[in-house]
């Protein structure tokens, strides 16, 4: 999944605003989207899928400017736009209308943006608002850890997360990798699939690399 830091990316199908995804006409639809791609009919698995992948969309870019010291995108809510749908083109899911930065903090800034959402799959679902905001920041912080494994800087992603968050170089059997353990459930053991994602606090250290073996992860 990569990031386009530039203009003239045009709003359409698969491109949109958090802004116009949290209006009733465009919500409705991304959540039924969300309960496709898990067999669930739940709204509130629903929503908490949707507001998960709007996240890590704006989450990776932030990250990369996070762990490499470099200024932030201006990814508030006037300027950037999300992939929401399967296939993003050319693995972008992420675009600045105006290739600027910011002098916000990249956890204010998304906080911020992803607020209108929130409140927005909060009222159509009933998944709590509590919930939802630690979902943003378990994939902002899982956003920094997959960035940091990907980009050699393990070290500046265990100090950007040691005081906020339970993140570790985690042995797998096969390989290490730098895990992450969310701080709040995802719902996604309670779909048809029935399978706990790699991060879940529910899992014990060797369940984990059970997944790995099993190509869960």
């Amino acid at each position: 999944m990569r990031f386009a830091p530039h203009a003239g990316i045009p709003e359409g199908t698969g491109w949109t605003t958090v802004g116009a995804l949290a209006t009733r006409a465009r919500l409705e639809p991304a959540l039924d989207d969300c309960g496709a791609s898990f067999g669930t009919d739940r709204r509130d698995i629903q929503g908490q899928r949707l507001v998960e992948v709007v996240t890590w969309c704006l989450a990776v870019p932030a990250a990369h400017a996070l762990l490499h010291e470099q200024p932030t995108p201006d990814l508030s809510a006037d300027n950037a736009l999300v992939w929401i749908g399967p296939d993003p083109p050319d693995g972008v899911a992420a675009a600045l209308r105006t290739p600027r930065a910011t002098d916000t903090p990249a956890r204010e800034l998304l906080d911020a943006h992803l607020q209108p959402l929130i409140e927005a799959v909060h009222a159509a679902t009933q998944r709590p608002r509590k919930a939802l905001r630690r979902a943003v920041k378990d994939r902002v912080d899982a956003a920094v850890a997959w960035v940091a494994d990907l980009t050699g800087t393990r070290e500046r992603a265990l100090a950007l997360l040691a005081e906020t968050a339970d993140v570790r170089v985690f042995d797998a059997g096969t390989h290490d990798t730098l895990l992450h353990v969310r701080q709040g459930c995802c719902l996604y053991y309670r779909t048809p699939a029935a399978v706990k994602c790699f991060g879940c606090p529910l899992l014990s250290d060797d369940d984990r690399r059970r997944l790995v073996a099993g190509g869960g992860q």
